[in-house]
């Protein structure tokens, strides 16, 4: 009867001009839609029954009938939920529902607690289960059982030889060229300096038409060593769980023999970045346990992420590193967007280039109206870490690309994320009226709200992006007292409206991340802060800092350009670069020397800038048995039997006020003895082990502007008398200025020292000259004060 209608409405179709296959494709679209709509209505007829009829054997038949009709049309999840809800139900078919649902842990069980005898089908369903659960020996039994089954000994065979493979055969499901790669790859002695080899590297980046992005990634690494083992036995993939899936295609360790070893599910762990912060669970980590790693076995993965929400819906920016710290053999990199789809690219970094490589890719038309960027290089040598040297995102040659055609579409794309945000509540307000209450300037009010925002909000360190880019809503960060870096700065714009005081959301790239340019619009940015307008311009904030002071930045927050958000417009803007004269630390010493030569002290250290910053971070977050042991070392230093009399620590916990950090000490002698001639510590020096290499590649980061002085004054017994002091040493150069002095007036040596920096980078290329004039301002302050004991002559 069916072949009756096929043929009729075959032969209908085709006198109104349609051929005979499209004709069948038309009759297999009917009998689709026939099929679906027929299983809908079976399953509410079987439901209603069910719920009519009492207990018992027809409730139980039609339960389970319910449940195969779920399962036979794909709805494993409700097929298990249906077969766990029946008085009696079919363990068979519940442990099929649960293996197709991807639930093996449970179906395992069931399958277990069932035993080994049962239908081909079960026998068959226990076995796929047993495989994935990497329990490959005993799922080979099963097969084995089934290998003369008609319904299902072809695909028994085929799992056997499939299992076979990847398990007993040299280079068992590798591809050609990864094997020959393999093959001839280089040992350790070839590249002594390093732990692993990427023998390859190959990264695919799509932007399909309905505005997902697919990242694909494919890796070959060599172990070398002991240390690549262990910085690379596990295999980390971070991602967004919001809009974000990560898809192991293969995980495989293939051992020097050419045996493979496959990574199971027991070798892969989700788990969140921020288990103890609810707000962040989206931010997670794939990470994958490579079996069997040991020096020269060979880890090869491949790996797709793909999100399913672009930012602002339609736009990405992304980046291709050169280097690594580790050789790279051969990288492939490409990119392939829409062709109505304009990609900007920008070549950052390409004067540490290491052998001239070509960093701007290759155009090509794709299929489907596709463009692909493409770019591939062979024998890129590893970064070899130099003491001192700038980060990696300022040595490293990358190649940015961002879609954006403008700042204006991330100004709008974010103010639409965090302008709902800033709502408040009658908690928020009773508390900024407590912060402000007998405040009258705008500043005092500014440096109270602040204040509360980084010392009573806990910082949860996320990056900018790591957990998305949507703020949570203030009210909600405020009643948490916790929050990440632009939850916090939302809360800082939020009390400081209520307080009637407009502040802006700043995003920013911090120093040790990577550049924005103006001429290349993008989403580097890995941190939020605030702004405020003041008398002497925009004041930032950052109320993640919590020892930093209002009107004072994280060293890694200042010099760089940042976007401000203004109600109506936005800014590229760049923060300060405090001088040296902001960042200065002072040391005052006091040492009075007795008749017999022992000697009392104090000393006292203050503290401006980035000193005053992690002064108060030290004092405020170390033990103080840490603390005390510390200063007892420092005093050791300056006399080898040295006590700690006793410490002061005032103002740890108040931003608007200097820590007040001294302490005395007493020590039996202070000299060194020779005869009647007494030698004094040498009171300062200059650390010359920043150059102690010959040459560099990269430039020698000197750190922030600062300033340092010293100031020693020692009260000398009467009979004590000076027979050298070291001549004064003075040095103006185009790195820094020093002073060194040394005075004798009465009774009392006084040394003063200052120091301060010019430039916080020495290039390369004047590294030589820097060496020579530290190594000669060091011998010239490596010299000591000669005093003699009148009464020992």
């Amino acid at each position: 009867m069916k072949n009756k209608y096929i043929i009729s409405a075959i032969f209908v179709l085709g006198l109104c001009g349609c051929s005979p296959s499209q004709a069948r494709l038309w009759w297999a679209d009917r009998l689709a839609v026939f099929s679906e709509q027929a299983a809908q209505t079976s399953a509410r007829l079987y439901e209603e029954a069910i719920r009519k009829l009492p207990s018992g054997r027809q409730k139980d038949r039609l339960c389970r009938k319910l449940g195969s009709l779920y399962l036979s049309t794909g709805d494993f999840e409700k097929a298990v939920l249906q077969l766990r809800a029946c008085p009696l139900p079919d363990q068979a078919l519940l442990g099929e529902a649960l293996f197709k649902k991807g639930d093996y842990t449970q179906a395992l069980d069931v399958f277990n607690r069932m035993g080994e005898e049962g239908s081909p089908k079960y026998l068959y369903y226990y076995a796929m289960t047993l495989e994935r659960s990497n329990l490959h020996d005993q799922a080979l039994k099963f097969y084995q059982r089934l290998t003369q089954d008609p319904s299902f000994g072809e695909r028994a065979r085929e799992r056997i030889t499939q299992i076979n493979l990847a398990d007993r055969q040299a280079f068992a499901g590798v591809e050609p060229e990864v094997r020959e790669l393999i093959e001839k790859s280089p040992g350790p002695e070839d590249y002594p300096e390093a732990g692993i080899l990427y023998l390859l590297t190959d990264e695919n980046i799509t932007l399909n038409k309905d505005d997902q992005l697919v990242s694909e990634h494919h890796y070959v690494v060599k172990i070398l060593n002991d240390r690549g083992k262990e910085n690379f036995g596990e295999i980390s993939l971070q991602y967004d769980s919001t809009y974000e899936t990560v898809e192991l295609e293969y995980a495989r360790t293939i051992k020097p023999d050419g045996t493979v070893v496959t990574v199971g599910d027991k070798n892969i762990r989700d788990v969140s970045l921020y288990l103890n912060f609810p707000l962040y669970s989206n931010a997670r980590m794939r990470i994958i346990s490579m079996p069997e790693v040991a020096p020269g076995s060979i880890l090869e993965y491949k790996v797709r992420l793909l999100r399913t929400k672009l930012v602002n819906k339609k736009d990405f920016d992304s980046l291709y590193w050169l280097q690594s710290h580790e050789p790279v053999l051969w990288q492939k990199f490409r990119v392939t967007v829409p062709e109505d789809v304009e990609l900007r690219f920008k070549v950052v970094n390409d004067r540490f280039n290491p052998g001239d490589f070509n960093l701007m890719p290759e155009k090509a038309e794709g299929r489907s109206q596709d463009v692909v960027y493409t770019m591939e290089s062979r024998d890129v040598p590893q970064i070899i870490p130099e003491p001192a040297m700038p980060t990696f995102s300022r040595i490293n040659p990358y190649l940015l690309m961002s879609t954006f055609s403008s700042w204006e579409e991330i100004y709008r794309w974010w103010k639409g994320l965090y302008q709902d945000k800033f709502e408040v509540d009658d908690a928020m307000t009773r508390k900024t009226g407590e912060l402000t209450k007998g405040l009258t300037t705008r500043r005092e009010k500014i440096r109270a709200i602040y204040g509360f925002c980084a010392q009573d909000v806990r910082y949860v360190a996320v990056e900018y992006g790591d957990a998305g880019y949507e703020p949570h809503d203030a009210r909600e960060v405020f009643r948490n007292k916790y929050g990440d870096c632009k939850d916090k700065a939302i809360l800082l714009v939020a009390m400081l409206r209520i307080a009637g005081i407009e502040a802006y959301p700043v995003l920013i790239s911090t120093a040790n991340n990577l550049e924005n340019y103006e001429d290349l619009p993008s989403l580097v940015f890995n941190h939020a802060i605030a702004a405020v307008r003041m008398e002497e311009g925009l004041v930032f904030m950052d109320p993640t800092a919590s020892t930093v002071a209002f009107g004072d930045l994280p060293e890694d927050d200042q010099d760089r350009l940042v976007l401000v958000f203004f109600p109506d417009r936005y800014e590229l803007v760049k923060t300060p670069l405090f001088t040296a004269s902001h960042n200065r630390a002072m040391t005052r010493t006091r040492i009075r020397v007795e008749e017999d030569e022992s000697i009392r002290g104090e000393r006292s250290v203050e503290t401006w800038g980035v000193f005053r910053q992690s002064q108060r971070y030290w004092v405020k977050f170390t033990m103080p048995a840490l603390i005390e042991e510390a200063i007892k070392q420092r005093i050791r230093s300056i006399s080898e039997n040295g006590t700690l009399l006793d410490y002061t620590i005032k103002n740890a916990d108040d931003l608007d006020k200097p820590v007040d950090f001294s302490y005395r000490f007493a020590a039996p002698r202070y000299f060194i003895s020779a005869g009647s001639t007494r030698i004094m510590n040498q009171a300062s020096g200059f650390d010359t082990s920043v150059v102690a290499r010959e040459n560099r590649r990269y430039p020698l980061d000197t750190g922030s502007l600062r300033s340092q002085e010293e100031v020693l004054e020692v009260e000398l017994p009467p009979h004590f008398a000076v027979k050298y002091l070291p001549e004064p040493v003075n040095a103006d150069t185009k790195w820094f200025t020093l002073t060194s002095r040394y005075e004798h007036k009465g009774r009392v040596l006084k040394y003063a020292y200052i120091y301060s920096s010019k430039l916080r980078e020495v290039s390369q290329e004047e590294y030589a000259e820097y060496k020579k004039t530290v190594e000669y301002i060091a011998s010239q302050l490596n010299q000591q004060v000669i005093l003699e004991d009148k009464k020992a002559r």
